[in-house]
């Protein structure tokens, strides 16, 4: 991170951001805006960057990695450091997918 700049979480997706009134992680995606502080605190912006984010990993890095990296982004490789917040996340989507079933989501576990 170059001096002067911040690196924080914003957001309802807690989006990084790099920057101070320009950001400098532009997502270098095609489509995908460059997004000021404001910008990602509007939350149909903030969600809409977050899933893509979100969709982006889970297609790179596959489901349970994709959802590490999105939460760690130094996770790319190597070990899942961050196996409870994995785990957390997916017991929460498959606990609402199988909502009225869940010995499905035991047998997916």
């Amino acid at each position: 991170i170059p001096p002067g700049h911040k690196m924080r979480s914003i957001g309802l997706m807690q989006i990084l951001y790099i920057g101070n009134n320009e950001p400098l992680n532009h997502f270098n995606i095609a489509g995908w805006p460059v997004a000021s502080v404001e910008e990602l605190m509007d939350p149909d912006t903030n969600i809409m960057l977050g899933a893509q984010i979100l969709a982006w990993n889970i297609k790179t890095y596959g489901v349970e990695r994709g959802i590490s990296v999105y939460n760690c982004w130094s996770c790319r490789e190597g070990e899942i450091k961050n196996r409870s917040y994995v785990d957390k996340v997916l017991k929460e989507y498959y606990s609402r997918k199988y909502e009225n079933t869940p010995e499905l989501y035991l047998e997916v576990r």
